[in-house]
């Protein structure tokens, strides 16, 4: 919040404003209006919330997250820190003493996640907020000599919630060891199509490249019908 303070009156004795195209304008305003230094300000929240969200980063951010939507912001990205202030944690990243890693990054993303997704259907916002959760790539099936896991981009999970789809099921399967998908398998540009589909963007929509070539917004994918 200090830090938005400071470019808004930055940007007010400079006049920077008025040489920035229309969308860097619109963005500036967002950040720098009275609106957002409310959404920012979690005080305003009931302390009781704030303790069911977790008095950590995760919590705190995830509350962030809400008020931005409420305040609103159309697309909120939260990079869960995966606790990474515990010392000599290196947050979701764990090449290297898994265990540890899960004890301390697990118990504040489950408290912080499950608060988010029962608060939007508390307040009704769980039709018009779709709240998508996943990372980079899946995790080696194997553990490393580390006694942690590395990188694996055959396999990963994605968690949808809210958004007016239909909640309550498990898609998919992988083998027994968690290597490759077995049943169901769904893509990457799957999981953008139904994101795609709830912001109203038609990803068959076309835009020329320097050449005047047709580009896809998402040249593949499709939605996933059980979901919907």
């Amino acid at each position: 919040m200090k830090r938005v303070d400071t470019l808004r009156r930055r940007l007010d004795a400079t006049g920077t404003t008025s040489a920035m195209d229309h969308f860097h304008r619109l963005a500036t305003d967002m950040l720098t209006s009275d609106r957002a230094r409310v959404a920012f300000d979690l005080e305003r929240e009931d302390p009781r919330l704030r303790d069911r969200y977790g008095r950590h980063r995760s919590g705190q951010t995830y509350l962030l997250a809400r008020r931005l939507v409420e305040a609103g912001v159309t697309f909120v990205t939260v990079i869960d820190p995966g606790f990474g202030e515990v010392p000599n944690s290196y947050g979701w990243d764990m090449h290297h003493k898994l265990v540890r890693g899960m004890e301390h990054c697990a118990p504040p993303f489950d408290q912080a996640l499950t608060a988010l997704i029962e608060d939007l259907q508390d307040r009704g916002l769980n039709r018009d907020v779709l709240v998508l959760v996943w990372g980079e790539f899946g995790r080696t099936p194997r553990i490393n000599k580390f006694a942690g896991r590395d990188h694996w981009t055959s396999l990963q999970s994605v968690l949808f919630a809210g958004g007016g789809l239909r909640m309550g099921q498990v898609l998919g399967s992988s083998t027994a060891k968690g290597e490759v998908p077995k049943d169901r398998p769904l893509s990457v540009p799957d999981v953008l199509t139904m994101l795609y589909r709830h912001l109203g963007i038609d990803p068959r929509q076309t835009f020329p490249d320097p050449a005047g070539r047709p580009v896809f917004v998402l040249p593949q994918g499709e939605v996933i019908d059980e979901l919907v």
